[in-house]
């Protein structure tokens, strides 16, 4: 699916994929010899890096490590950003799995837009009450 989608015109293949079972992905990807990959980070979040695998699982704690990748680390050693917020965000969607099971690909697109846009905004006000200033351009007119 990845490589469909990063494969239509114009779509720009991300540097790293980070994914529960990325261990798993990268395995089939190296075994298959699937060149689409060559260069990708493909980790694991590093909830799932931590808690999920075996510390005996060499190739998962080598390969798939978020840490062997400076890139993704700031000066102190932490994140640019908190993958486990995918994770939450993929729960989130499957709260609306019943509803758009029949939908229209038109109006599944149109729903799931304004539901994200509408949680942004609640996101975003709820942060504001505890004396943060997110920002984020589309919800200032929201």
């Amino acid at each position: 699916m990845i490589k469909q989608l990063y494969s239509l015109p114009r779509a720009q293949k991300p540097k790293h994929l980070i994914y529960d079972s990325n261990c798993n992905a990268l395995q089939e990807v190296q075994s298959q010899h699937i060149l689409f990959f060559k260069g990708m980070g493909m980790c694991m979040d590093s909830f799932h890096h931590q808690m999920k695998h075996k510390v005996g699982d060499t190739f998962c704690h080598e390969q798939c490590n978020m840490r062997a990748y400076p890139e993704l680390l700031d000066d102190d050693g932490h994140f640019y950003f908190n993958s486990s917020t995918a994770e939450q965000t993929n729960v989130w969607f499957g709260g609306f799995h019943n509803i758009c099971w029949e939908m229209t690909l038109t109006k599944y697109d149109f729903f799931l837009d304004k539901m994200i846009i509408r949680h942004n905004h609640v996101t975003v006000t709820t942060l504001h009450t505890r004396g943060k200033n997110p920002h984020h351009p589309r919800l200032q007119s929201f």
